[in-house]
């Protein structure tokens, strides 16, 4: 199977790419962690004139109507230069799950709103519990008449201080389905929550779960920003406090949301992917430069046999991955019937080869790899934050494996 970049999309491939340079690569995340998302804004203004929020959005509905696989070269040079912001969930998220479930006014407002730029969501699902597991919604929204009302406290909002909206599961209270994690059968999505209490599909109350979505400068809802040691990520509490909604910030069938969300799922972590294999190859492409330019013992390191090998086994691991990632997003795009399997073995094999590469840059820079100076410790940061996104990688492998029916 050829996945060689079309014409097509090699051009939108290099125009993101020197958007990108263009406003200072990786200095536009550095400038976010600083403070000033001025940068940010004006990048994404420019991604938007580019018709990259268009791409997998229907032409009757200001898109170009494209797939998956045309935005893997996308978010592959977002990820190299670790772009914050909600371009992500935005696109490989709120675009699939609105164009899919969402009704004939929402397409038309929303996602007109997303191609040009006017709409930006962030995917708030994870609550004070630190579980991604569906089936651990606390959050509730209750019908009265005409009249929804909503009562949630998300926290680890990625994108949340910039987003323009919220994707928002509850639990809702005339429903019933077979609630689970974002992942079909498990998963603690907190890194530093060792409860596995929470990881499992049993402990859920499978209740039936509705997805809203929710204007930022909605009456009831408050945005707190979150300290985080990726501070790229814009993380946000977000609070809906006896939040009045009305039918049209319904997404889908009243109760409906875990097959909604199973589906649509796939088509985020494959773009997580994407990104992870676009911020690797940026990391072994600085690690190989450095080794052929940092002299020790009166040689280049890359001289070195140990150095070589390290290099040589994570440009191999780099490899694979792109098959894997570009075949998951393929498989996404055509609706074969093994894309379940081929989105989770990308996302937990790409998940693990960005760490082992982002780690052993530091390694290989030395002392000075550990500095504020130096980018290394950016995107082992970011690794480390996308290792437990949406799940972890054991639950990652046993989505795999159940797929294939092991």
């Amino acid at each position: 199977m050829d996945f060689s970049l079309s014409k097509e999309q090699e051009m939108l491939r290099q125009s993101v790419q020197k958007c990108l340079q263009n406003q200072g690569g990786i200095e536009i995340a550095r400038s976010y962690m600083d403070g000033e998302p001025q940068r940010l804004k004006k990048t994404y203004g420019e991604l938007v004139q580019l018709g990259v929020t268009s791409v997998n959005i229907p032409e009757a509905y200001g898109g170009v109507g494209l797939s998956n696989i045309d935005l893997v070269p996308v978010f592959e040079e977002t990820g190299r230069v670790l772009l914050p912001g909600t371009l992500r969930e935005t696109v490989a998220f709120a675009t699939p799950l609105i164009a899919r479930y969402g009704s004939a006014e929402q397409k038309e407002e929303l996602l007109s709103g997303i191609a040009n730029g006017q709409m930006t969501f962030a995917l708030a699902v994870v609550e004070t519990n630190g579980s991604y597991q569906l089936g651990d919604i606390e959050g509730t929204a209750r019908r009265q008449g005409d009249v929804i009302h909503l009562d949630a406290v998300k926290t680890v909002v990625h994108g949340g201080m910039d987003a323009t909206a919220f994707l928002v599961p509850v639990r809702s209270d005339d429903a019933s389905s077979d609630g689970d994690s974002l992942n079909g059968d498990s998963s603690n999505g907190d890194s530093s929550n060792d409860d596995s209490s929470k990881g499992g599909s049993s402990n859920g109350d499978h209740e039936g779960i509705t997805w809203l979505w929710v204007e930022r400068d909605h009456d009831g809802v408050t945005v707190e920003p979150l300290q985080s040691f990726d501070a790229t990520l814009g993380l946000a509490k977000v609070t809906f406090s006896s939040v009045q909604l009305d039918e049209q910030h319904v997404i889908g069938k009243w109760g409906n949301g875990l097959e909604m969300c199973e589906d649509c799922v796939q088509d985020l972590h494959a773009a997580v992917s994407a990104e992870m294999i676009g911020a690797m190859e940026h990391v072994l492409d600085s690690v190989t430069e450095y080794a052929k330019t940092r002299v020790q013992f009166g040689q280049p390191i890359g001289r070195f046999q140990a150095v070589k090998h390290r290099i040589v086994d994570r440009r191999l691991e780099l490899e694979t991955a792109k098959s894997l990632v570009y075949y998951a997003n393929w498989a996404v795009a055509s609706g074969s019937s093994d894309k379940t399997a081929a989105v989770y073995s990308a996302r937990s094999y790409a998940t693990e080869a960005f760490i082992r590469a982002a780690s052993d840059n530091i390694q290989l820079h030395g002392g000075i790899g550990f500095t504020w100076e130096m980018d290394c410790h950016l995107y082992l940061k970011r690794a480390r934050a996308l290792e437990n996104y949406l799940g972890s990688v054991q639950d990652f492998e046993e989505q795999t494996a159940s797929a294939l029916g092991w």
